[in-house]
């Protein structure tokens, strides 16, 4: 049985390696841009029972009550939060930030593969995928409708 995509459908040019990592700078740099008024504000609403007053986050170690918890994940990145910056409410909205900046980098790898699977054997545009990947994550990570992920703490809970 033939292998449904060839070596060359497989692996990027490096015109092609080049543009996608300059799409990825740009969607890096737009979203810093954008999302450049997080470092201010405090600890406000659910922050306070979550992470301020919360004893589970000011120990790395044992494992076993983040374990026990309905969020082990979100719960110990609060832990590593208050492990490098105690209460400093910047580092944690920087931490959220970068989280978003990675899920917008991820649907950008998402979207390009997907429509350079679906463009298989036609001749189109080289770098039609890529815009339409670039253009998707990036108005997915500077939509309004995404601050509550990078300016509330505890939307990574």
């Amino acid at each position: 049985m033939p292998d449904a995509l060839s070596q060359t459908d497989r692996s990027f040019s490096r015109s092609e390696w080049m543009r996608i990592c300059g799409f990825c700078c740009l969607i890096v740099g737009a979203m810093l841009f954008v999302w450049q008024g997080v470092r201010s504000g405090g600890f406000y609403f659910d922050d306070r029972p979550n992470i301020v007053l919360n004893a589970k986050v000011r120990s790395l170690w044992p494992v076993r009550p983040f374990l026990d918890s309905n969020r082990p994940i979100g719960l110990y990145s609060f832990a590593l939060n208050y492990h490098f910056s105690r209460l400093e409410p910047v580092a944690y909205r920087l931490t959220n930030l970068a989280i978003h900046i990675v899920n917008a980098l991820l649907l950008f790898a998402g979207v390009c593969l997907s429509a350079r699977l679906m463009r298989r054997g036609k001749v189109t545009d080289e770098s039609g995928h890529l815009w339409l990947a670039a253009l998707t994550a990036l108005s997915w990570g500077i939509h309004p409708l995404t601050t509550q992920a990078v300016t509330n703490i505890v939307q990574r809970y």
